[in-house]
């Protein structure tokens, strides 16, 4: 698993900077490391030195830019990214990323589809007016909207948890993970 991971990751670092095509042209050398304007462009712009752009952060960050490639050019020439701790560590941020990526695909999809009546609006509020201090329910609305959106969006997104472990061959071994 590590090593189709790494393949992946290594993949596709290789169709970013060659471009899985045409080569945009180098605008950094080092040794054999080749940059391209677009590369060094988005990488400013993900940067703290991005916002708001001017030049002097752009020379900035420049200078930080060479100075972490450098460094990665150091890591590999030590074999650091074939240590299994560096695998490891790149699993687990690939699963991270892939799960936040998913989870924010799911959320705005469920989102759209959640509705909110006046009616549970009203109901919400009788059955918690001491939440609401002072406040009448036109007062309160907009306050319970938000509750019930949150609500029915996290009753949405356990259900869809549900149905994904319903379709999934889950078996656990308690014992073994020190549960029984």
């Amino acid at each position: 698993m590590r090593k189709l991971i790494l393949f992946a990751v290594i993949l596709t670092f290789v169709c970013v900077s060659l471009g899985c095509g045409k080569r945009p042209k180098t605008v950094i050398s080092i040794g054999k490391i080749k940059i391209s304007a677009d590369e060094f462009n988005s990488a400013f712009n993900k940067s703290l030195y991005g916002n708001p752009p001017t030049m002097e952060r752009r020379r900035q960050f420049l200078s930080t830019f060479i100075n972490r490639k450098i460094i990665l050019k150091e890591a590999l020439n030590d074999g650091l990214d074939k240590d299994p701790k560096f695998l490891e560590d790149v699993q687990f941020f690939w699963e991270q990323a892939l799960v936040k990526l998913t989870l924010n695909k799911k959320i705005k999809e469920l989102a759209s589809g959640i509705q909110i009546s006046e009616k549970e609006v009203k109901d919400y509020y009788e059955r918690r007016k001491a939440e609401f201090p002072g406040k009448n329910l036109a007062e309160a609305s907009e306050q319970i909207k938000l509750e019930l959106f949150i609500e029915k969006q996290r009753k949405a997104l356990d259900d869809w948890l549900t149905s994904l472990a319903k379709k999934s061959a889950i078996r656990m071994d308690y014992k073994s993970l020190g549960l029984e």
